[in-house]
């Protein structure tokens, strides 16, 4: 399984570079990993990594503030609220996936539109393609529902909560404090234990440490999925 070691003896946690404006194929790369780790293989992983480790590839997208993605609509006599707040936080993860996916196909497309391609930009080119392909669906949402799948197959533990926190979780009441303190201590208890990390917690952890993450559905659902993943490794 594909990891990335966090621990640095010169420093207590890791940290990781704020994004630029221009997207890093690199850490498109990265994040659509989510696919290799879950899915198999290291030949997979390993065309990941060579495909995105030395090019960069500017997009001209402009970076837009995205709304809490909303719960598919659901039974309100058939469903509790744990059921309904799960919904809403496998439909964050799909979202950010989404995303990703999204950012990858318009990378691709840049780089089918310029011309005089070096031999191995366009086996990287190539390469990227098939790597987008391989993600099971036939629509970039059917892959983003399908990387989700897998995720929660493996860290369900994550989108289980009472019916008590649901609740409070489904009226916008969420301890941003205590999840921010949470995840920053579990950066540091991984980092301390020296332990491989999840490429899609990586992620995670950029994003948190950018600053792009800092309230709200996400941030809980990624306090989730690092306890979860504290415990596999427990």
């Amino acid at each position: 399984m594909p990891e990335v070691n966090l621990n640095n003896p010169q420093q207590p946690t890791p940290t990781f570079a704020t994004p630029k404006k221009s997207i890093n194929w690199k850490i498109i790369g990265i994040i659509v990993v989510i696919a290799a780790i879950i899915l198999g293989g290291l030949g997979y992983t390993a065309v990941v990594l060579d495909v995105f480790g030395k090019k960069e590839a500017s997009i001209g997208t402009t970076k837009k503030q995205v709304a809490t993605p909303s719960a598919p609509k659901t039974n309100q006599k058939n469903s509790s609220p744990s059921e309904e707040i799960s919904i809403k936080f496998k439909a964050v993860l799909t979202d950010e996936c989404l995303d990703v996916l999204t950012k990858l196909d318009t990378g691709i497309k840049d780089y089918e539109k310029r011309q005089n391609l070096t031999k191995e930009e366009a086996e990287e080119l190539q390469e990227a393609q098939q790597l987008l392909v391989s993600i099971e669906g036939k629509t970039l949402q059917e892959k983003a529902d399908k990387l989700t799948a897998e995720v929660v197959s493996r860290w369900g533990g994550a989108f289980v909560v009472s019916n008590t926190d649901a609740e409070k979780f489904l009226a916008g009441e969420y301890n941003d404090a205590e999840n921010r303190s949470l995840v920053k201590n579990y950066i540091s208890e991984f980092a301390k234990r020296n332990v491989p990390l999840p490429y899609l917690l990586t992620i995670l952890v950029g994003k948190y440490q950018s600053g792009e993450m800092n309230s709200g559905p996400l941030l809980e659902v990624t306090k989730r999925l690092f306890g979860e993943y504290l415990k596999e490794i427990s």
